[in-house]
């Protein structure tokens, strides 16, 4: 384990019967790289990704290997500190942080930031609606991606707080917004509501 990541005791792999523990081992370079996990995800190939403090990891479950991505890679990550991650639609992986959003094809990262129209380096949680649209979560609010261009929200758009912890698409078509210590919002048809304007939000 590493110094003050010790308490964190990597990921369990559970076969239905038992338990397979994996945590980060400094001499084996196929072990995961930090015991800090955030998010996980399964991308079309049934490779699982992990969202770590110190990068993106791919397992094989075919070889039982952990295979690293990082930011001071040639075509890397945007930061080594990853929240959310997300296979879309489309199967390509995306990621977030500490220092914005990234989109891996398959063969290198392209990265957005402020720059680009992200609201926020700091991105916390990243979902796909039922067209294709992203919804990336951040400490300024929302952001809507179509792939091209970026649409913001927040307060003043009826988000209830800036700081979205996490969010969700539901089948309708809607997609939720957990803010920090604040009440529930959601986006529909062009509008965002929360529970001043939908007081059965705050039920």
């Amino acid at each position: 384990a590493e110094n003050s990541d010790d308490k964190y005791h990597g990921v369990n792999k559970f076969d239905g019967y038992e338990f397979e523990v994996f945590v980060h081992n400094p001499a084996d370079t196929n072990s995961i790289s930090n015991n800090w996990i955030y998010s996980v995800v399964e991308d079309e190939d049934a490779n699982i990704w992990m969202a770590t403090r110190n990068g993106l990891n791919r397992y094989n479950p075919r070889d039982n290997k952990f295979e690293h991505f990082k930011s001071e890679q040639s075509n890397g990550l945007f930061s080594n500190e990853v929240n959310g991650i997300l296979v879309d639609s489309k199967g390509n992986l995306w990621s977030g942080g500490y220092g914005g959003l990234s989109k891996f094809d398959g063969n290198s990262f392209t990265n957005y930031s402020p720059k680009e129209g992200l609201l926020n380096h700091f991105v916390s949680c990243i979902n796909e609606d039922n067209i294709g649209n992203l919804w990336i979560g951040t400490i300024s609010g929302i952001n809507k991606f179509d792939g091209k261009n970026f649409q913001n929200f927040d307060v003043d758009d009826g988000l209830s707080g800036n700081d979205v912890l996490s969010s969700f698409a539901d089948a309708k078509g809607r997609v939720w917004f957990l803010p920090f210590n604040e009440g529930l919002s959601y986006y529909e048809r062009g509008t965002v509501h929360n529970h001043r304007s939908e007081p059965w939000l705050a039920t």
